[in-house]
């Protein structure tokens, strides 16, 4: 049977998964940068509570953007996507509710 080739990781795939693993190491959750990568991947339209994260970093309602991370999950989700959703949820739970936050957009990758 022949090997089967993997796929470079793409740079965001790159900085989610070390930013996971950074956090991991440290006991915490993933830092802001990583949270909005990651949300930038999982939104569907710019009305979405994954969206306003991506966007402006608020968290206007715990409960909804965990269910909105739980409806990415439904998807087809590899075990990678599923751990990346599980720190992006862990991410919002601590972080709690909030709006809009300074310097939000020049958090850059």
């Amino acid at each position: 049977m022949p090997l089967q080739e993997t796929q470079p990781l793409s740079r965001d795939d790159t900085l989610i998964r070390d930013g996971i693993e950074r956090a991991h190491a440290q006991g915490t959750v993933i830092n802001d940068l990583t949270a909005r990568i990651i949300a930038s991947q999982c939104y569907d339209g710019q009305g979405t509570l994954l969206y306003q994260l991506t966007s402006t970093g608020a968290i206007s309602h715990v409960g909804f953007m965990l269910a909105a991370i739980d409806v990415v999950r439904k998807g087809h989700c590899t075990p990678e996507e599923s751990r990346m959703l599980d720190a992006l949820s862990a991410y919002v739970v601590h972080r709690g509710k909030r709006g809009p936050q300074d310097g939000w957009s020049n958090l850059r990758w």
